[in-house]
């Protein structure tokens, strides 16, 4: 019998979506028996079950020796992220005493686990309802949203919110203009008299005030909810809550998209402070050329 293990050697804790990376791979004979090792292969699960990444090893594998192999070069989508599993098969070719001839076989190890996480962290204003019942709908909603290395944040939830409608409002203000971006998630909430479903008053008030201090909005919406007024017009993802495949789907197809989005916006932002600065510091120096070359020309006047 052939027996072995392969052990992935991560040269950094966590890869990145839209990247490339590298693994490299060892491999321990764990049995009695010699055998030839042609190639190791390697499949993670967002992989179509055709699709491997290769390394050609042909070499013996001696019992109870480990051997350094080739590293693994492999690429990640653009909407892959959180916690993934990859597995390693190996071809090999065993001598067979008995019936004294050499066959080829494929084996699979058993699943491994890899981090796919972006960089770098933004912190990103979570607008949705806080009863217990819409929670069970939103919460998966902002655990996907939170593997993409978004640090959520909702007044009522994970901050201190207030029982004065004045001081709330003050206090979402303040945790919006403290955040890198805004993402509602809009679900059923009311009926109308014509039987539409509208969703939380405090989701419209809060994209209300993210008009203001220009944060990047994402609205994810139950499909059956009618949107109105300023929420309208931001950038909606419609999502069939009874789906949660769908929806995982979509959330991390726009959320590559939204980063994106956010990091643009602050290199926007960086780009205005440097031109600032630069203004500032120039006319500063252009003051203090003209100091000095006024001082200049009074020491000659009365030299």
């Amino acid at each position: 019998m052939v027996s072995f293990q392969i052990i992935p050697n991560f040269f950094q804790d966590s890869y990145e979506p839209g990247k490339r990376g590298k693994i490299g791979v060892s491999i321990i004979n764990s049995g009695r028996d010699l055998f030839f090792l042609r190639k190791i292969g390697m499949q993670f699960d967002w992989q179509d079950k055709t699709r491997v990444y290769t390394i050609t090893a042909n070499l013996p594998i001696q019992p109870r020796r480990r051997y350094g192999l080739k590293t693994i070069l492999f690429g990640v989508p653009l909407d892959v992220t959180g916690l993934h599993t990859f597995k390693f098969f190996a071809d090999f070719i065993r001598f067979d005493p008995v019936l004294e001839i050499n066959y080829k076989k494929r084996m699979w190890t058993n699943n491994g686990e890899i981090i796919i996480r972006p960089t770098p962290r933004y912190r990103v204003f979570i607008s949705r309802s806080i009863k217990r019942t819409d929670r069970r709908i939103s919460d998966p909603i902002v655990n996907l949203i939170r593997a993409w290395s978004i640090q959520p944040v909702t007044v009522g939830i994970n901050v201190k919110g207030s029982e004065d409608p004045k001081k709330l409002e003050k206090i979402i203000v303040n945790e919006i203009k403290k955040s890198d971006g805004i993402i509602c998630i809009a679900t059923k909430r009311d009926r109308t008299v014509d039987g539409k479903w509208k969703t939380s008053a405090w989701v419209h008030t809060e994209v209300g005030i993210s008009l203001y201090p220009d944060k990047q909005c994402l609205v994810l919406y139950d499909e059956d909810v009618t949107l109105e007024g300023a929420i309208w017009g931001k950038l909606k993802i419609p999502l069939n809550i009874l789906d949660y495949d769908e929806t995982e789907y979509k959330v991390n197809h726009v959320m590559s998209y939204y980063r994106d989005w956010i990091k643009q916006k602050k290199n926007d932002e960086l780009i205005k402070t440097i031109g600032k600065i630069m203004v500032t510091a120039i006319g500063a120096y252009g003051i203090y050329s003209i100091g000095k070359e006024a001082g200049r020309r009074e020491m000659d006047y009365y030299g």
